[in-house]
C-alpha cells in the first residue's frame, strides 16, 4: 500500500510541473523604444532613466562588545577580516544604517584600532589619537542632519580606555565627544 508520503510528493511534483509549464506558455511582451506601442503611451521609462544607477541602499551598522577586553566596536563591513582582535566581540544590535559608497553630503566612517589599548575606534575624524591606525572606511554617513537621520555620536570611558560610536545614549561611565555624522534609523 503506498505511503502518504509518497501521494503527497507526487502531488507536489505535478503541480511544479504543471506552474512550470504555464509559466513558459505565458509570455509578456515589454514595449520598447522601438515597439509601435511605446509611441502611443506617456507612461513608459526613457532610456536615460532605465540605464541609470539605482539608488545606494543602506547597509546596518552594527554593535558589538567584548566583556573581556571591554571594548565596543562599530561597523558596518564583515567582522571576520578583522582577524583575532575581533574575536570576543559579541552582536548588540542594529545602531543605524549607513551608505555602502559615497553620495553628495556624506563622508567616510573609519574604522581604526590600537594595539596596545585593544581599542577600536570608529570616526568620521582624520586626526586621531596617538597609536590608532585605520583598518578600513565602514561607509558613508551623511555631514549634516538630514530628513529621516539621527545622530551617530562618538562617546569615551577614560576607566576602560575605551571609546564607543552609536545613536542614541552611551552606557553609564562613557561621556559624549562628539556627533560624528547622520546615519538612518
Amino acid at each position: 500500500m503506498p505511503n502518504v508520503n509518497h501521494f503527497s510528493i507526487l502531488a507536489c511534483a505535478i503541480i511544479f510541473i504543471v506552474l512550470s509549464i504555464w509559466g513558459c506558455d505565458q509570455s509578456l511582451e515589454i514595449p520598447t523604444s522601438e515597439s509601435p506601442e511605446a509611441s502611443e503611451s506617456n507612461d513608459l521609462i526613457s532610456d536615460t532613466e532605465a540605464n541609470a544607477a539605482p539608488a545606494a541602499v543602506a547597509i546596518p551598522l552594527n554593535l558589538f562588545w567584548n566583556a573581556i577586553s571591554t571594548d565596543y566596536l562599530t561597523i558596518a563591513q564583515p567582522k571576520a577580516p578583522l582577524g583575532a582582535p575581533a574575536q570576543g566581540h559579541v552582536f548588540q544590535g542594529i545602531i543605524g544604517r549607513i551608505l555602502p559608497a559615497q553620495q553628495a553630503g556624506t563622508i567616510p566612517l573609519k574604522l581604526f584600532w590600537n594595539n596596545i589599548r585593544k581599542d577600536y575606534l570608529t570616526t568620521t575624524a582624520n586626526a586621531v589619537p596617538p597609536g590608532y591606525v585605520i583598518v578600513r572606511i565602514e561607509g558613508f554617513i551623511f555631514s549634516n542632519l538630514q530628513p529621516g537621520t539621527v545622530p551617530l555620536k562618538l562617546f569615551w570611558n577614560a576607566g576602560r580606555l575605551d571609546y564607543l560610536t552609536r545613536t542614541g545614549a552611551a552606557p553609564a561611565g562613557y561621556v559624549n565627544v562628539r556627533t560624528e555624522g547622520y546615519v538612518l534609523p
